[in-house]
């Protein structure tokens, strides 16, 4: 798990790896470290790593918002 912590813009990054984000342990961890970023008035985003190709993900993504006009 690698922890990102922005002071001025107020977010917490969490990466997780493929092992990390089905571990019961980390799980615990994870939601502890979410209860006291909100304690602290900081927004939390959880990056879990996926199976699917990256490349590809990413390409439909954006190709996606900008069908729906979000980049405009």
């Amino acid at each position: 798990m690698k922890i990102c912590k922005n002071e001025k813009d107020k977010m917490v990054e969490i990466w997780l790896t493929n092992a990390e984000k089905n571990d019961s342990a980390i799980e615990k961890e994870l939601n502890r470290i979410c209860l006291q970023a909100a304690i602290e008035k900081y927004k939390v985003i959880v990056f879990k790593s996926g199976t699917g190709n990256l490349y590809e993900n990413t390409k439909e993504l954006i190709f996606n918002n900008l069908r729906k006009g979000e980049y405009l």
